[in-house]
């Protein structure tokens, strides 16, 4: 099975498309220039320079965590698993509307109050570890947006390739190698770009299908954003996402019936 690169490597990488030097990187994320040197000489970073990496990177905390194949902090965790279960339809919601329409969506998100986590026995996939695989590494970061449980039928929803639930689970635990092709589907329901992803998988991906619909790449900021609220406050995006859906004269997108079927 084709691992991705190591941390190092990623890290050299994502430097060098970002314009970015040692000095500078380590001024903008208030890290030890000699640390950020050690780091991409192999050293294993900790959660504490990661966080302050990321946001220098122009990327989430969690998703570098992930990246660096390091425990992601509760904090830094979906809040509610139940609402993983309904995130595939909130993709199939939501592709179909105009991106204005889904950053309102998104806005609202935005507004609504931080519940306290809920008192839930751990979901069943908590404990798995993919292996380092391009696969593997999809996993951990479709387990940041509490994807892990419905990730193929989300994908379906927002790239058209016909999956199952539980393809992505699939292909990380079973060795199975993606193509480029697959990958650059996988990633349309994650807010990263085709650029970056082939730098942490190693893959050279194609760029995004010219066949997406208008909402795709809000659709998947709006899974990342709705990961620490609950499955009654997803519920709740999901009914105004469909009430966006039943006002004509906002020209939402039509969407192939194969993809209904997904929601």
């Amino acid at each position: 099975m084709t691992e991705c690169p190591g941390f190092d490597v990623v890290l050299a990488r994502l430097m060098e498309r970002r314009g970015l030097d040692v000095c500078t990187l380590a001024e903008q994320a208030h890290v030890p220039a000699a640390g950020l040197r050690a780091l991409l000489e192999g050293a294993v970073p900790g959660h504490a320079e990661l966080r302050q990496l990321a946001p220098a990177l122009g990327m989430h905390v969690a998703d570098l965590i992930a990246i660096a194949w390091a425990d992601v902090p509760e904090d830094l965790t979906p809040l509610d698993h139940l609402a993983g279960w309904t995130l595939h339809k909130l993709a199939a919601d939501t592709a179909r509307l105009q991106p204005g329409q889904v950053r309102e969506l998104r806005e609202q998100v935005r507004l609504m109050p931080q519940e306290p986590r809920p008192k839930l026995t751990p979901p069943p996939w908590a404990s798995r570890k993919p292996g380092r695989s391009p696969a593997g590494v999809l996993l951990r970061l479709f387990a940041n947006r509490n994807l892990e449980p419905t990730a193929g039928y989300a994908i379906w929803a927002v790239s058209g390739r016909v999956l199952s639930g539980t393809t992505p689970a699939g292909h990380a635990f079973k060795g199975r190698e993606l193509t480029s092709e697959e990958l650059a589907d996988y990633i349309s329901v994650l807010d990263i770009s085709a650029a970056d992803m082939s730098i942490v998988t190693g893959v050279d991906l194609p760029a995004p299908a010219s066949s997406q619909l208008p909402g795709t790449t809000e659709t998947a900021r709006l899974i990342w954003d709705v990961r620490r609220l609950t499955a009654d406050q997803v519920n709740h995006v999901r009914q105004t996402a469909q009430s966006y859906r039943q006002q004509p004269d906002r020209g939402q997108a039509s969407r192939p019936t194969g993809a209904d079927s997904a929601s």
